[in-house]
């Protein structure tokens, strides 16, 4: 824990431990917040190209069931389960499940252990998780506890490094988890899959055009407006020196009122 909180503990001896700051039950059914477009780890299959019409989504822990209504109304064959908020809704063996920011809001460790194993059994292609990760001060706006934080709504969170959630997924489930995004991983059922995901993101992202100018093969496009601005950089004396003629004259310069015309003509 962060040193100002030990030394508090130590110098006030009726002061609680960080664990035990918390008195009352963590409000877990006020985790759900309510969203009007998909989720981020959603739009992360859509783009990839990982979600296809046809294919089963679960969405495991689905909060107010924001992901499932739009990819519903987008065509797709979306369900999913909640503890509060759906709990009579069934665990259904999918293609696709999303385990989205659900790990973070479970204050005890040993059940999101068992979280992302149950998750995991459900699909049948990719399951993709996704967690809040750190970006430097949440630990000390909060209470600290256990391993997390406590909101001002009584809420726990867990904000984990990229490498932390990241060896957390593999450790769990023995196999590779593949970071598309900040705290947004895939696990692939079959290698295969994985290694034709892995594959096509390579191809996507090689610039060609880079890669032969540096190995010297191609020169780079330039634009017209870049075109421009260099050929009047490589004659800027002469270009200003007509310039300040047609202020001088307010007109062009008749034959013989600029030195330089035929110069500039040669250009």
């Amino acid at each position: 824990y962060h040193k100002k909180h030990k030394l508090k503990f130590k110098e006030t001896s009726s002061e609680p431990s960080n664990s035990e700051c918390v008195t009352t039950p963590i409000d877990r059914h006020k985790t759900a917040i309510v969203r009007y477009e998909l989720s981020k780890p959603v739009k992360c299959l859509l783009e990839q190209n990982l979600l296809r019409k046809g294919d089963d989504f679960f969405d495991y822990g689905c909060g107010l069931g924001t992901d499932i209504k739009g990819l519903t109304s987008l065509g797709y064959n979306a369900v999913g389960w909640d503890p509060v908020h759906s709990p009579e809704s069934a665990k259904k063996k999918s293609d696709i499940v999303n385990l989205g920011f659900v790990l973070n809001v479970i204050e005890d460790p040993a059940e999101r252990v068992q979280t992302l194993i149950n998750a995991h059994k459900l699909c049948k292609i990719i399951l993709i998780v996704s967690t809040l990760t750190k970006s430097g001060d949440e630990d000390l706006k909060w209470k600290p506890y256990k391993d997390g934080i406590v909101t001002s709504r009584n809420t726990f969170q867990k904000y984990y490094e990229q490498g932390e959630i990241h060896q957390f997924i593999e450790d769990v489930l023995d196999t590779t988890a593949v970071p598309v995004s900040l705290g947004i991983f895939l696990v692939f059922r079959e290698i295969k899959d994985q290694q034709d995901f892995l594959s096509a993101r390579a191809r996507r992202d090689l610039d060609w055009n880079q890669i032969k100018i540096r190995l010297g093969i191609g020169k780079p496009k330039i634009s017209a407006e870049a075109r421009r601005r260099k050929f009047y950089e490589d004659h800027q004396e002469i270009f200003d020196d007509f310039w300040n003629v047609l202020l001088l004259l307010g007109r062009f310069p008749r034959e013989g009122e600029f030195s330089k015309n035929q110069d500039l003509k040669d250009l």
